[in-house]
């Protein structure tokens, strides 16, 4: 079964919702949660325009 890049990353979501997707300058730091919640605000702005 091929799997898209999204359907991996939410199962991810649904596996690990507290593992680290980004470090960046070790201080900004951000869960599988938060991100598939930003990119889902990314998303629906996008979709809006």
């Amino acid at each position: 079964m091929n799997k898209t890049t999204i359907e991996i990353f939410a199962e991810q979501v649904k596996k690990m919702p507290e593992h680290l997707a980004v470090i960046y300058n070790s201080e900004t730091k951000i869960t599988n949660k938060e991100l598939w919640e930003l990119s889902g605000k990314i998303y629906a702005w996008l979709k809006s325009k």
